[in-house]
């Protein structure tokens, strides 16, 4: 039996010129439309812009046929999937899977100047022997944690606070959960709530949000990267 695939796309964006953002708007469906002009920030026009044309691309790159949304779900091919989105700065992460999950992408390299507050209030101790193993690479060993806990978070459509005291490294609810880099200047974790899952294939696309707008309004060129992951349970 194939092992169940979890559809992944990763766009990095820069300055979005007008003419792009006409085009990915015009590639939105129409309560998204209506989602996209109700909001004031432009930084968060731009997140929401490229997130929904993102998940529009990731149906037509994973073959899916004309999806009806809902909530946290979409609708193809005789199929229901689960999405979950996120994203950071200039990155934004969609997925799609037909069970529950969540995903979270934050910058590798981010200075968490908050770092030891949080795991000393809400991590557990195998956590935090995890993060403080050598004095180095702390904040990227945190950051892994982060994700994942994240990823449950939304997974489960818990409070992060709630999710933050999960303990990853124990992982007492066999959650499947992986972590992996984008660009090397990402990183991504997910968290899939099914505990009779042992293997998932995560599919990974990667591409710039000009790429985006050609791919979406089929002009010009665009490079989409691929690559296929086996993830097995396994602790960190």
């Amino acid at each position: 039996m194939d092992n169940p695939v979890l559809h992944l796309l990763c766009i990095y964006y820069t300055t979005i010129t007008s003419h792009d953002k006409e085009y990915l708007f015009l590639s939105l469906p129409d309560n998204h439309k209506r989602q996209y002009n109700a909001l004031q920030s432009d930084s968060k026009k731009a997140e929401f812009l490229v997130s929904r044309c993102a998940l529009h691309a990731l149906e037509k790159l994973a073959g899916f046929d004309v999806m009806n949304y809902a909530t946290q779900t979409v609708s193809g091919n005789n199929q229901n999937f689960y999405m979950s989105l996120s994203h950071t700065y200039n990155a934004v992460a969609v997925s799609l899977f037909h069970k529950p999950h969540g995903i979270d992408i934050e910058p590798s390299k981010r200075f968490v100047s908050y770092r030891n507050a949080i795991i000393q209030r809400y991590f557990a101790p195998p956590e935090q022997q995890y993060i403080n193993k050598l004095p180095w690479g702390k904040d990227k060993r945190f950051l892994r944690l982060w994700t994942l806990k994240e990823a449950i978070a939304k997974s489960y459509q818990l409070s992060l606070t709630h999710a933050l005291r999960y303990d990853t490294v124990v992982n007492s609810d066999k959650l499947l959960l992986a972590n992996f880099g984008v660009w090397k200047k990402f990183i991504c974790g997910i968290a899939i709530g099914d505990s009779s899952l042992e293997k998932v294939h995560i599919r990974k696309y990667t591409m710039a949000h000009n790429d985006l707008v050609s791919f979406l309004c089929g002009y010009g060129r665009y490079r989409i990267r691929t690559s296929d992951l086996l993830h097995v349970r396994q602790a960190l």
